[in-house]
């Protein structure tokens, strides 16, 4: 046991100088002269030291000369010198030299209120804005009332239509104001103002142009001069409420088309309600029915007694409704339009069977102008 107060002492550990890897620094000169270097050795023969770049300095010894003064080149990143390391690196590519092309032909400017007419018409999906040839056949008879684009070029496929008293059979035949059109030897004349009619339909009528024997047609209350009529978003036999005709096809496309975000408001009553407590989350995130997906933009209950509900939509799919509730096993009793964007039965008091004569702006803004028939 050592003494108190002095630290126990351990014998040192003998290494190995000669094993791999081992080293052993000299502690003093007790353990002898240092071993003698290379260099060292090489200075008392008279060879001279070598440096790092592999030259030796005396006056013994080859001389080595430097890379840079052999002519050899310097060893630099890009392996350019003759004896680099790396003399299969690919070397710099060369910029190409790009084709001058000619300066640009300065165009003829358009007239600030032609320019602002062109940018109006391509912002609202004119194919034919900018075109001073005239219009499409197609879209010259759609614009006159006869249909569709797609509708009437079964007309001028079927050597139906004359431009000037020829035949037209291509739907791409320009039309100009100062050409004559003909369908069946009646002159086609395209309005110069749009028409734009309102309609309560009542139920039991089917929103076709076509005639059925055993079903009326809901152009049976429209009047002889507005049979041209076309209607933006149909409604089926057994529904009711509000009904938008016009002659101007690019407002049928706005209210037709989802991209626009018209919005068509309706009152639903269904035979019961769901018992579920979040069951209008399902309507929220979209029903799937027949490979398609049917969602509503807002749905609320009016009458929790009499099942009466509050349904918004944004997209028109046939029978979107019915086929919605019918998915959760729900049976819709009536369903009523009652709204089509500003456009609102409740605040126009339009009798069932009757139609109005509005201005656009009444269902884009809220404005009130209307004349009832």
């Amino acid at each position: 046991m050592p003494a108190p107060g002095k630290k126990k002492s351990y014998p040192r550990k003998k290494t190995d100088t000669k094993s791999a890897g081992s080293f052993r620094r000299p502690t003093s000169r007790s353990d002898g002269p240092a071993k003698k270097t290379d260099n060292a050795r090489r200075s008392e023969s008279g060879g001279g030291a070598r440096d790092n770049r592999g030259s030796t300095s005396g006056s013994g010894g080859p001389f080595r000369p430097r890379r840079s003064e052999s002519g050899g080149g310097s060893r630099d990143n890009r392996g350019s010198g003759a004896d680099a390391r790396r003399p299969n690196r690919p070397q710099r590519r060369a910029v190409p030299e790009y084709p001058s092309y000619p300066p640009a032909v300065e165009l003829p400017r358009m007239p600030v209120s032609q320019s602002i007419d062109h940018l109006a018409r391509s912002m609202a999906g004119d194919e034919d804005a900018g075109d001073s040839a005239g219009i499409r056949l197609n879209r010259y008879l759609a614009s006159a009332g006869y249909g569709s684009r797609r509708d009437v070029e079964k007309f001028i496929t079927g050597r139906r239509v004359t431009v000037n008293g020829v035949f037209q059979t291509s739907p791409a035949v320009r039309v100009q104001s100062a050409d004559t059109v003909e369908l069946d030897g009646q002159r086609v004349i395209v309005p110069d103002t749009f028409l734009y009619v309102a309609m309560n339909k009542p139920a039991g009528y089917v929103v076709t142009a076509r005639s059925f024997p055993d079903q009326r047609s809901i152009y049976e209350l429209l009047p002889e001069n507005l049979q041209t009529l076309r209607y933006a978003g149909r409604l089926d036999m057994d529904s009711h409420g509000l009904m938008i005709f016009s002659t101007d096809g690019a407002f049928i496309q706005k209210l037709t088309h989802p991209s626009h975000r018209i919005t068509k408001k309706y009152e639903v009553t269904v035979d019961r309600l769901p018992e579920e407590e979040h069951w209008m989350k399902d309507f929220y995130r979209g029903i799937v029915d027949d490979g398609e997906l049917l969602r509503v933009i807002r749905i609320s209950i009016l009458d929790r007694v009499k099942c009466c509900l509050e349904v918004i939509l944004g997209q028109g799919k046939n029978r979107q409704i019915r086929r919605m509730f019918a998915a959760r096993g729900i049976k819709v009793l009536d369903l009523r339009r009652t709204a089509v964007g500003f456009f609102d039965l409740s605040k126009k008091h339009i009798p069932e069977g009757k139609y109005v004569f509005f201005h656009p702006d009444e269902l884009f803004s809220g404005q009130e102008e209307l004349h009832s028939r």
